[in-house]
């Protein structure tokens, strides 16, 4: 993963992944999109991660949880009204 910093990740911007090898993906290399919902981000004892929504045709009524680490780029920010 490049470096990202943690404040970049806020509710509403779109990440972009891996799945973990734990999840046994298909293709280790796909990379899956997901809209943020929930961060969780500097909590003592808890590791740092996020909530998404998936954009991914045909899983868009999933959430996933994932974690900063397999995170390698963010997409865009969504305008906030």
């Amino acid at each position: 993963m490049q470096s990202l910093k943690k404040d970049t990740i806020v509710v509403g911007c779109v990440v972009c992944y891996r799945l973990p090898v734990s999840q046994l993906p298909v293709d280790k290399n796909r990379i899956w999109r997901g809209k943020v919902l929930k961060t969780v981000i500097n909590r003592p004892g808890l590791l740092d991660s996020v909530i998404v929504q998936s954009l991914e045709e045909g899983y868009e009524d999933e959430t996933e949880w994932v974690l900063l680490e397999h995170i390698v780029s963010i997409e865009k920010q969504e305008e906030t009204i």
